[in-house]
């Protein structure tokens, strides 16, 4: 009888664990839009060839886009932003290029839009991130 009652319990506790876990397990559906873009100082009246592309946020998963100019991985999905690692360093200054940056990890809102600047003098590539539901 004992054993029974014990038995009882446990498969109820397991089920109390599994949907509580299902509950609390939140997925979000997010979108990142990447606008490509370039610049340089070389060409007067330089203009860019500029690509937009929306792409399905996913844990863990690595994006290879402009022909592998920019390399990231996605480190954290949060209510209201995602992280992301850079296979290199990035600018994100407001205002100007941090030309001795060594940063590789960024932190993007939903519906916020964030530039990063590859740290040269010359031409280089900007990419604007928007995350997006």
């Amino acid at each position: 009888m004992k054993k029974s009652i014990i038995f009882c319990l446990l498969i109820i506790l397991t089920i109390f664990t599994i949907v509580g876990y299902k509950c609390n397990n939140k997925t979000h559906k997010f979108k990142l839009r990447i606008k490509e873009s370039s610049w340089s100082g070389w060409t007067e009246d330089y203009k860019p060839e500029e690509l937009t592309k929306e792409y399905e946020v996913v844990l863990g998963e690595v994006y290879s886009i402009n022909s592998g100019k920019f390399i990231f991985s996605i480190l954290e999905i949060n209510d209201d932003n995602i992280i992301i690692e850079t296979s290199e360093p990035f600018s994100d200054k407001e205002g100007g290029i941090d030309l001795k940056t060594k940063k590789t990890k960024f932190k993007i809102y939903l519906d916020q839009e964030i530039e990063l600047n590859t740290p040269t003098m010359d031409a280089g590539e900007i990419y604007y991130l928007t995350l997006l539901k």
